[in-house]
């Protein structure tokens, strides 16, 4: 193919993802890129439907990616001019290190060797690596054995190479979020549902990736139609009894339950809570000190450090609600002992963030008795307070949490107004 006079081809390549057209390239005679090693060998990609405005934003946003990353185990960019990628008359191209070796897909499925030490060692460090990828506000998206290259056939030097489907949540205006995101290694419904830039599916594929390197079996979905996660089938789960011990399997097996959730919400949500369960395989016994710090960073998740937020929250209101109607119901006594409260049926569930407590009004005179039930939620972004007797209920306060005592003597009026009502009804 025609190339950048920059650039002389040596061969062409096949490239899998159809995308672009791949050749192998050492620097020609006017070459004059700084610091370029004539003597190397590089790989020069051209976009291969070069009208395509979609595609050739796509391959701009990799390169700004690749561009952006400054990492011994990502692929860099030697020469590029996707920054004209808006000039249809641009025939667009970018060049990278050409690297020995395998990609991972092949290496593996020809390994006859490989131990579980250099499986585990390997991916730590492929961890660490999309790891910063996150910390650059980079997610891969597209995260499989064909995008990472054994540098020299060495399972300890895996390098990142394809960016193509990456997202900047920085560069959100040239990344298009609608388009459709298939990869046959491993199917994640969030990926089709619009929630496309989410670090938490970079980490899910991660897990497709160690589930791969131990059994060589791509995982293909959460749940096959037999509602059976990958490491459930029978094939594999007969190879992981012959090939890992009881207490190595068993850390393994817990992994992967929690990687395969089809809810993404209750998958792993950190890099940082996969690498101490992937680390604690090789160990023989469970570490007291790291088990705390699982626990003390899967508690610092957003989810848990949300909903105990709100509950404590929950708390206080609830602290003030309850005191100011056993407070009102005692303020009858100078009159006469003969109303009393009575509470029950307190309740708080961190799950539907929601609290709900019972103070109801007793006339101890005639026997009689009203029960209030009191409920404070979290819906949206939205608090709501709704009180409900003989299964007829009124909402007293809807507002943002953050607004509730902006609100709260109106609530308290109205509080007053529900319980002399009721009150009425057992005199």
């Amino acid at each position: 193919m025609k190339i950048d006079p920059k650039w002389k081809e040596l061969n062409s390549l096949s490239d899998n993802t159809g995308q672009g057209k791949l050749s192998i390239v050492v620097p020609s005679e006017i070459n004059n890129i700084k610091d370029i090693d004539k003597s190397q060998k590089y790989v020069y990609k051209k976009l291969k439907q070069q009208g395509n405005l979609v595609r050739r934003a796509r391959m701009y946003r990799e390169v700004s990616c690749l561009k952006s990353l400054k990492h011994p185990n990502i692929i860099s960019v030697i020469d590029t001019n996707v920054e004209k990628y808006e000039d249809l008359d641009c025939k667009l191209f970018f060049v990278t290190p050409y690297i020995e070796g395998k990609n991972l897909d092949e290496f593996i499925k020809l390994s006859e060797d490989l131990s579980l030490d250099q499986i585990i060692n390997s991916f730590v460090k492929l961890l660490d690596t999309i790891a910063y990828c996150h910390e650059e506000n980079i997610i891969h998206r597209d995260i499989k054995p064909d995008n990472i290259m054994c540098f020299n056939n060495d399972i300890n030097n895996l390098i990142l190479i394809d960016f193509g489907l990456s997202f900047n949540q920085d560069e959100q205006n040239i990344t298009p979020t609608s388009e459709h995101l298939g990869n046959r290694f491993l199917y994640l419904p969030e990926l089709q549902n619009g929630n496309k830039t989410d670090k938490r599916s970079d980490i899910t594929q991660l897990c497709g990736i160690l589930f791969f390197m131990l059994t060589k079996k791509y995982p293909v979905n959460l749940q096959n139609e037999k509602d059976e996660m990958p490491h459930q089938r029978k094939d594999t789960k007969d190879y992981f009894a012959k090939m890992f011990k009881n207490n190595q399997l068993d850390k393994i097996y817990k992994i992967f339950d929690q990687a395969f959730q089809i809810n993404i919400n209750e998958r792993y949500q950190t890099i940082d809570s996969l690498k101490l369960d992937v680390e604690n395989i090789l160990n023989n016994q469970d570490n007291v000190n790291t088990s705390l710090e699982q626990i003390e960073i899967k508690l610092n998740q957003n989810r848990y450090l949300k909903s105990s937020k709100i509950i404590a929250e929950f708390k206080t209101i609830h602290e003030e609600i309850s005191q100011y109607i056993m407070f009102f119901i005692d303020s009858f006594k100078e009159k006469s002992s003969v109303l009393a409260w009575i509470q029950t049926g307190y309740n708080q569930d961190f799950q539907l963030l929601q609290i709900q407590n019972t103070i109801g009004v007793k006339n101890q005179f005639d026997n009689k008795e009203i029960r209030v039930k009191y409920l404070i939620k979290y819906i949206g972004n939205e608090m709501i307070i709704q009180l409900t007797s003989d299964e007829q209920s009124r909402e007293v306060l809807r507002c943002k949490l953050d607004d509730y005592n902006q609100h709260k003597s109106q609530m308290f009026e109205i509080i007053k107004e529900y319980y002399i009502e009721k009150i009425n009804n057992i005199l």
